[in-house]
């Protein structure tokens, strides 16, 4: 958040790490790695609910090659 009260994780390495079917279902219902996270969990079954599995594999593709060049050499 601006005012600094909320640290936001790195998305890119998050999801680059995310099975590809529990991906989906985080996307598609808001429910990951534990029941609920958070902002997110609200995002995915307000927004994301509509993305294509194709749609959602170009994302993942995209976050693991930002991870790949974020991490360090």
């Amino acid at each position: 958040m601006e005012d600094g009260s909320t640290r936001v994780p790195a998305l890119a390495p998050i999801v680059a790490a995310y099975d590809p079917d529990r991906l989906r279902t985080l996307l598609r219902t808001g429910v990951g790695t534990k029941p609920d996270h958070g902002v997110m969990s609200k995002v995915a079954r307000e927004s994301f609910f509509a993305l294509t599995d194709p749609e959602i594999d170009a994302i993942q593709a995209y976050l693991k090659g930002e991870a790949e060049k974020a991490a360090p050499q």
